[in-house]
């Protein structure tokens, strides 16, 4: 009965009893599932209570992590903007830990965590322990405008499916955009070069047909092979990064040190090596030497006898 494990009989991560009120997630879920607006609950996960859109492929709106001892981890889904983080905390009015003496936990910051996401969605936080923390006038309110938001973006998104996936419709501008990386993390290398690594890969194979419509990666396809010559992964924070796939042992460590920041050959596969070029700054990028390695990393893979001609 996975909705008894998680309500009464759980144990924490490490095994101890839990402690937080198992009557407080009872109540959201059941608060929830009660409108018919979502589909069933999902209680299968050991340590994840999950409730979805009613087109299951949209989304989560509600997720709770039951996995630690003395704190309910409630996560909402909303439309991006529907919660000013400072209102929320004074309308919810979880106190912080410190002004909690019952608990073994410290702290000073709310554990109310408002967090616009990319594309059009906005996440709330809420670690929860008593039932009485919740059991409120202005928590339901929330509760209801949360679902609101949430339905708003699953509705829009059934006649426009792209908007819930910025990349397919943004295309090449996603990957310019501070976005998409990380939570907590920023891009720190330099934005002009991912026009600058575009064009050293089309001097090479110039009829490359590029995926910009891709979530992190921008793979150029080779038109003879049919298969990515070239991938870029736009979404890491400390470098833009160039893999290339080669042969087995066609290029070696000492040809790849001096370009880029900590060259590296992947030779973990056994029909492939995949050389990993990471570029911050375009004084990284030295052009001439890495214009011959492009050339003779495309001559390569062609050159594979698994490769359609």
């Amino acid at each position: 009965d996975g909705r008894r494990w998680h309500t009464e009989l759980r144990t924490s991560r490490s095994g101890e009893e839990v402690r937080w009120d198992g009557r407080a997630l009872a109540a959201v879920v059941d608060y929830i599932d009660a409108t018919d607006r979502f589909s069933p609950v999902d209680w299968n996960s050991q340590t994840i209570v999950e409730i979805r859109a009613k087109k299951k492929s949209a989304g989560w709106f509600f997720h709770a992590i039951t996995g630690e001892r003395w704190l309910l981890k409630m996560k909402f889904r909303t439309a991006r903007n529907t919660f000013v983080a400072k209102e929320l905390i004074e309308q919810l009015d979880l106190k912080p830990l410190n002004e909690m003496p019952d608990l073994p936990l410290y702290g000073r910051e709310p554990r109310t965590h408002v967090t616009n996401r990319s594309g059009p969605w906005q996440e709330i936080e809420l670690r929860v322990h008593s039932f009485d923390e919740i059991d409120h006038p202005e928590f339901w309110a929330f509760l209801d405008r949360a679902m609101d938001g949430f339905l708003r973006v699953v509705e829009k998104a059934e006649t426009n499916p792209q908007d819930l996936l910025p990349w397919k419709a943004l295309g090449k501008k996603w990957h310019t955009l501070d976005r998409g990386f990380p939570p907590g993390t920023s891009r720190r290398w330099n934005p002009e070069l991912l026009d600058r690594l575009c064009e050293l890969l089309l001097q090479v194979v110039p009829n490359s047909r590029i995926g910009w419509k891709n979530k992190v990666t921008v793979p150029f396809v080779h038109p003879d092979t049919g298969t990515a010559w070239a991938i870029l992964h736009t979404k890491r924070p400390n470098a833009l990064r160039l893999v290339l796939p080669v042969p087995k042992n066609r290029i070696t460590q000492g040809r790849i040190l001096s370009i880029g920041r900590s060259p590296s050959i992947d030779g973990s596969r056994d029909d492939v090596d995949h050389v990993r070029l990471r570029f911050r700054t375009p004084a990284d990028l030295k052009p001439t030497e890495l214009l011959e390695l492009l050339k003779e990393c495309a001559a390569a893979q062609a050159d594979r006898p698994d490769r359609k001609t």
